[in-house]
């Protein structure tokens, strides 16, 4: 059976949810690992352990068991794969077939199948046989006939779909068509509505075909609104960005230079000029975008802008912004940074530790952070021939760390993001790119990394937007884990067992 990208993606947003469920990651997973750690010991390898789980996978004599969190055995090692997912766990018997367990070791369904998920979603899961795939109930029920290709399921788990060539069928749960052969790109958004392509421009339709956003943008993306019942859609074209209503209606201006998530429940993140500010679902804007730096933290709204913190109440109407004293503020990473010659600050000594980071600027600190030799030199990319930082910029990519975009340029006075602040700091630490394409997927257009960043211990702690504009204060926090950080690629990238047990099929 061959491995696909919609499961490679489900595997690699599993592992990459895991990381927030780490050992290290917080006060309750340590009191978790505290309580367990004795009872595994005696075993010669073990899972993920998270809080929610009841059941933990364990290794011996390159054999795979069960033991419950008192470490009492569930099941003895005797699988050649174990992969919990909640309460659900997937096994792999000697003959290489797929099967299911629940969470106190009964069989829910017999090992038999050459592929299966790693766990079910709204009571059903893929599995695959006979060259063939299919879609099966917590019974084992077999719910449609056998199809071609590997299948993918809607959010509600009501629709899935397969591709042969370039064109994509949908079908219901029982298997039957509900449309083939018109779209080349598809993706199951939601039981309402779903993102189509053709020619590399996409749009949403509903499943009865009717046009919700017409197909003439890059990309598509639903933006899930967890206070409410419903989201907005995110369209991307020529690098700009808008948003619209679930019905397709848009959400005021078309051509934001970013977009992220709900800060609450009505108000989105919205970026222009590199600064930050919000705007209502009615598309007011409700604060103006001059801010480097914007997150919710204890419930309250933190703005930055230079070395100046504010602080608001999205509750209040109309929302006042009030100064923070930073007075008592430190920022121990950025010290020790100035103190190597790697940041520096304005001629008044304000290290901006709020203003974001442009693409040249940061290029500029690994210089100075790698102690470069930059002598003048020619470049292909097409807009920094008359930059301060052409020179920095040829060296970067003379190392191999960093990449112009398709049309040949660099745009080094860009807003540098924090997921590519990890991508070039992981290429720094020898991590390849052809291992970060094999096993990171796609968001927002480009690799995402925060996983593996998280696994190199250079990720900060912290509230930052992954694919927002990085800065100052994060980037010194970045750098100063590089420093300090004990982990070498070879690390980085060995797999726990949940993922080498994915990676194996």
């Amino acid at each position: 059976m061959k491995k696909i990208l919609c499961a490679i993606i489900t595997a690699a947003m599993l592992i990459i949810n895991a990381a927030a469920q780490d050992p290290y990651a917080g006060a309750e997973n340590e009191a978790v690992v505290k309580s367990i750690m004795p009872y595994l010991d005696k075993w010669d390898d073990y899972g993920i352990i998270d809080p929610s789980f009841s059941a933990y996978s364990v290794k011996k004599n390159g054999k795979w068991g069960l033991i419950d969190k008192n470490g009492n055995v569930i099941i003895e090692p005797q699988y050649k794969q174990v992969f919990v997912n909640r309460n659900q766990i997937r096994i792999l018997d000697a003959n290489d077939k797929y099967g299911y367990l629940d969470a106190v070791g009964n069989m829910i369904v017999e090992p038999k199948y050459d592929y299966a998920d790693i766990g079910f979603s709204n009571g059903f899961a893929v599995v695959g046989r006979d060259f063939g795939y299919t879609v099966i109930d917590m019974a084992g029920n077999e719910m449609m006939p056998l199809q071609p290709e590997m299948l993918c399921n809607d959010s509600k788990g009501e629709f899935y779909h397969y591709k042969i060539g370039n064109k994509v069928t949908v079908l219901d749960l029982k298997g039957n068509i509900v449309f083939e052969g018109e779209y080349d790109y598809f993706s199951m958004t939601s039981k309402d509505a779903v993102t189509v392509g053709n020619n590399s421009l996409q749009g949403v339709i509903n499943i009865n075909k009717e046009i919700i956003i017409p197909l003439e943008y890059q990309q598509i993306i639903l933006l899930y609104n967890f206070k409410a019942e419903d989201g907005v859609w995110v369209a991307i074209k020529d690098g700009k960005f808008g948003y619209f209503d679930i019905e397709g209606n848009p959400i005021g201006k078309f051509g934001w230079d970013n977009m992220s998530n709900f800060l609450d429940g009505n108000t989105l993140l919205i970026k222009e000029n590199g600064k930050y500010g919000l705007m209502d679902r009615q598309g007011n804007i409700v604060i103006e975008p001059l801010y480097g730096y914007m997150m919710i933290e204890n419930n309250s709204l933190i703005l930055g802008k230079g070395d100046k913190l504010f602080e608001a109440s999205l509750a209040e109407e109309p929302i006042k912004i009030i100064e923070k004293d930073t007075s008592l503020i430190k920022s121990t990473e950025a010290d020790y940074l100035v103190s190597l010659g790697i940041l520096t600050g304005d001629g008044s000594d304000d290290l901006r530790l709020y203003d974001t980071v442009t693409r040249a600027e940061f290029v500029t600190m690994l210089a100075r952070l790698e102690k470069w030799d930059v002598a003048a030199n020619t470049s292909s990319f097409t807009d920094i021939n008359q930059h301060w930082a052409k020179n920095y910029i040829i060296m970067a990519a003379k190392e191999g760390l960093l990449n112009g975009y398709g049309d040949g340029t660099f745009r080094p006075d860009d807003s540098i993001t924090m997921n590519q602040v990890f991508l070039i700091t992981l290429r720094l630490l020898g991590v390849s790119d052809e291992y970060i394409k094999e096993v990171m997927p796609v968001i927002a257009g480009e690799y995402d990394v925060h996983y593996l960043a998280y696994r190199a211990k250079i990720a900060p702690e912290g509230n930052y937007y992954r694919h927002e504009s990085a800065t100052r204060e994060y980037i010194a926090k970045v750098l100063y884990n590089y420093l300090h950080t004990d982990m070498t690629a070879e690390k980085i990238c060995e797999p726990r067992p949940e993922m080498q047990t994915f990676l194996g099929n």
